[in-house]
């Protein structure tokens, strides 16, 4: 059974979601520890919320004959020496950034307890991390020199670091956004990736778990049909309404926030013409602005024509 272990200051759980998805299949089964429950083959499992309750989860999947375990281990976990008990065969970095350094008391714990991550990996294993994150690409630096690195940009992006793929986006909808990607390596060629949500956060979620699943011995074409075919995690680019198209997305660190509403601007500036920010990362598009105005026009001008009330006697 393969042991793969996602981490980063955000989108940890779309991609453990994901890497699992890209595993399981009706060959293959994958178990998915996340923030939101817990999955094996897809369905709900119950798993003891401690340390043991994990080991002992490990075991029953492995003799049951899973293909592979992927756990989401946040920086505190980290922190209390997750990486000492379970040694997985492939670490996944999704960023660095600055959101829970309280939780450590100071940058530097925050970046030491990340980088405990790879020490979790069976030598020989593979670390796959953005290789457009500047901390992420330091951590590297510094990591064990008996692990395998796998960089993943997307095209256009400032690279810090070597890269085992090179990937750009050619297509982008509400709903969806395709990539290709090609391998710097000779590994595989060249293949298109499609992930169930549009931007380039979600692409790069993507390409974090196919390049893990692929890392771990598994098919590059299941595994890119596997993403495909997959959600999202609740509350992540959630559509809720259209005409105008209502999304909600609580992610929690500030760098989503800001690079959801990104996906409007690659809209050909047909449907979207301008962005308004406002404070909190709050934005608007223009449409949704005239829209507002206008009810506001009609409520002034019912109020308006409502007659004054008779006066009593």
């Amino acid at each position: 059974m393969k042991r793969i272990a996602i981490s980063g200051s955000n989108g940890k759980s779309t991609t453990a979601l994901w890497t699992a998805a890209a595993i399981d299949g009706d060959d293959t089964t994958a178990a998915c520890i996340w923030s939101g429950g817990n999955l094996f083959h897809g369905r709900p499992a119950q798993v003891e919320k401690t340390m043991t309750g994990f080991l002992r989860f490990d075991a029953s999947i492995e003799g049951a004959g899973a293909a592979a375990l992927v756990t989401e281990v946040t920086s505190r976990a980290l922190e209390w020496g997750f990486a000492d008990r379970w040694l997985c065969d492939v670490a996944v970095l999704t960023n660095v950034t600055h959101e829970h350094h309280d939780d450590h008391g100071s940058q530097s714990a925050y970046l030491k307890a990340k980088a405990r991550l790879f020490d979790a990996l069976r030598p020989g294993g593979i670390a796959v991390f953005t290789a457009t994150d500047e901390r992420a690409a330091q951590l590297m630096e510094n990591a064990r020199a008996d692990i395998v690195r796998r960089g993943y940009p997307l095209t256009g992006r400032e690279s810090f670091a070597p890269a085992s793929v090179s990937a750009g986006i050619e297509e982008m909808s509400w709903e969806r956004t395709q990539l290709a990607v090609e391998s710097q390596d000779h590994r595989f060629s060249r293949i298109s990736l499609t992930t169930p949500a549009p931007g380039d956060h979600f692409a790069e979620n993507a390409l974090a778990a196919w390049i893990a699943a692929i890392s771990a011995g598994f098919d590059p074409a299941q595994a890119a049909a596997g993403i495909a075919s997959a959600s999202l995690p609740s509350g992540r680019f959630d559509i809720v309404g259209r005409a105008p198209t209502v999304v909600v997305d609580y992610g929690h660190c500030a760098d989503r926030l800001h690079r959801v509403p990104l996906f409007f601007l690659w809209q050909e500036q047909k449907q979207v013409e301008q962005l308004i920010g406002g404070p909190g990362g709050v934005y608007i598009c223009d449409s949704c602005v005239e829209l507002c105005t206008e009810i506001i026009r009609e409520e002034r001008e019912a109020r308006r024509t409502v007659p004054p009330a008779e006066p009593h006697a």
